[in-house]
């Protein structure tokens, strides 16, 4: 009798590819091309690692010297200093690579394959 109110309504299938990121993975034929795109990605990784034990350090360096613990102060200041070292010789790192890709002209950092 109100059928006319009430309208059909039909599920939306849609098919999902699992495997569609799989499809479009890029093939390396040299190492040349398989290092150009790890490259970027290490030096974000220990970038970032590196600025997390600054932090971590800075912390545990503060709450130790407010404490008045000697020997903690020590080492919390080792490895503060070496976290600060290696966020240093990353960005050297990176600095170093971009000239070497502004002289060769290739950008490592994006590469082309």
């Amino acid at each position: 009798m109100f059928d006319w109110l009430v309208k059909p309504v039909y599920a939306d299938v849609k098919i999902i590819d699992v495997f569609g990121p799989i499809k479009n993975a890029v093939s390396f034929t040299t190492l040349g091309g398989l290092v150009s795109v790890i490259i970027p990605n290490i030096l974000t990784l220990a970038g970032i690692v590196s600025f997390i034990g600054i932090i971590y350090f800075g912390i545990q360096y503060i709450s130790h010297a407010g404490a008045g613990e000697g020997e903690k102060i020590a080492k919390d200041q080792q490895a503060f200093t070496g976290a600060l070292i290696g966020l240093m010789i990353i960005f050297g790192a990176y600095f170093i690579l971009k000239i070497v890709s502004t002289l060769i002209g290739y950008d490592f950092l994006n590469p082309t394959i």
